[in-house]
């Protein structure tokens, strides 16, 4: 059995947990889903329900880097680390289906990316969402960061740096335009 719980607040965190512990029969998997979407005062509330989780129910989090989650959720949790294949597949599909049909598929971004000078034009800017941007550069980010592990270079170091500056600059609400042409300007410049 699955279960997929989404709250916004403390309160509703508070309605959906006392509904886990009614008794299981067979093991549950509770998908909470990406911690990042979760405040402080939630993720911390979390707390009690990873200590002593109901009988029979696993839970599953996911964040897209560890740091972002407490390290009393961590100290709590059994951590792994899936391959880009899973996470783009299974983890998050709803997602992965909106970003392929609104951006550009990655893996020719990375290719892009890697030749010298390049940029990545994006048709009807103003259709994509913003966090559809983060899924698409978080994606990026992690093709280049497996490139650069394999072959650590300046050039690859400051293209990841620049996706990871669009990305923060993402976060910060800037326009969307202005986040793609830094991330642009940097890829040239860097390719030089």
């Amino acid at each position: 059995m699955l279960l997929n719980l989404d709250f916004n607040q403390k309160k509703d965190y508070k309605k959906s947990l006392l509904s886990l512990y009614e008794h299981r029969e067979k093991p549950t998997l509770l998908f909470l889903g990406d911690l990042e979407r979760y405040s402080l005062p939630l993720q911390e509330g979390m707390l009690r329900l990873l200590e002593e989780p109901p009988q029979n129910l696993h839970i599953i989090l996911f964040s897209q880097t560890q740091s972002n989650i407490l390290s009393t959720i961590t100290s709590r949790s059994r951590v792994h680390t899936l391959p880009l294949e899973y996470i783009f597949q299974i983890i998050d599909p709803l997602m992965l289906q909106k970003v392929q049909n609104k951006l550009p598929p990655v893996k020719e971004s990375v290719v892009s990316i890697l030749k010298s000078p390049s940029s990545i034009l994006i048709d009807n800017i103003n259709k994509v969402e913003r966090e559809e941007i983060t899924f698409w550069l978080w994606q990026i980010n992690e093709y280049l960061s497996q490139a650069y592990t394999k072959n650590p270079t300046k050039r690859l170091a400051t293209k990841i740096h620049a996706v990871l500056q669009a990305i923060n600059y993402n976060s910060q609400n800037l326009q969307k335009k202005f986040v793609l042409e830094t991330l642009n300007q940097n890829f040239i410049l860097s390719s030089y």
